[in-house]
């Protein structure tokens, strides 16, 4: 699954992103390649 498809997904679960915790980088040019999401339900 690609950050797009997840970001939808808990999208269409009523959540919202709120923070991101980086997590692995690429030691050579420092990209993150995984993070941890922090994510808020909204209300109903």
């Amino acid at each position: 699954m690609l950050i797009r498809e997840a970001l939808d997904l808990v999208d269409s679960l009523g959540f919202t992103l709120s923070g991101l915790q980086p997590g692995f980088t690429d030691p050579r040019n420092g990209r993150m390649l995984q993070a941890d999401g922090i994510f808020f339900r909204g209300s109903d």
